[in-house]
């Protein structure tokens, strides 16, 4: 157990150490979020358990990224839930912006999302989530949960 809660502190430091590339535009970059993700719709479908769904978030493809996308130099853009995930770290794929659509910002008071609520399977990485002064825009790391 020790070993675990120490590479979860080593993960997250490194993750917080990340230099994000600069949001020129917020609210371009907001708008044609905004477009892209009703673009992409994502799917829930039903598992074998009982009241468990399980959500497709599915990835754009860099033709369909825009101009305000482009510009933080992605290594992935997703779909995810409340918003569109921009991973802007080519090696790790573990930090970057996520521009919320349907919310101002992450769900609850903990800046925390996955695993925690309930309605995730336990095993996926969650979120951890800093306000960039952007309105609906936050910095995000993704961190295991245990």
């Amino acid at each position: 157990m020790p070993i675990l809660v120490l590479f979860s502190c080593m993960l997250l430091a490194s993750c917080s150490g990340h230099k994000l590339p600069k949001v020129r535009d917020p609210e371009t970059l907001y708008k044609e979020c905004a477009a892209l993700w009703s673009q992409f719709p994502d799917e829930v479908t039903q598992t074998n358990r009982v009241g468990q769904p399980i959500r497709t978030e599915p990835l754009i493809p860099p033709e369909k990224w825009t101009t305000a996308i482009a510009a933080l130099k992605p290594s992935l853009v997703m779909r995810g839930e409340f918003g569109i995930c921009i991973f802007t770290d080519p090696e790790k794929e573990y930090a970057g912006y996520y521009v919320f659509i349907t919310a101002q910002g992450p769900p609850g008071s903990s800046n925390q999302l996955g695993g925690y609520d309930g309605r995730r399977p336990k095993a996926e990485a969650g979120m951890d989530f800093q306000e960039t002064g952007m309105k609906r825009i936050y910095k995000f790391a993704v961190f295991p949960v245990l």
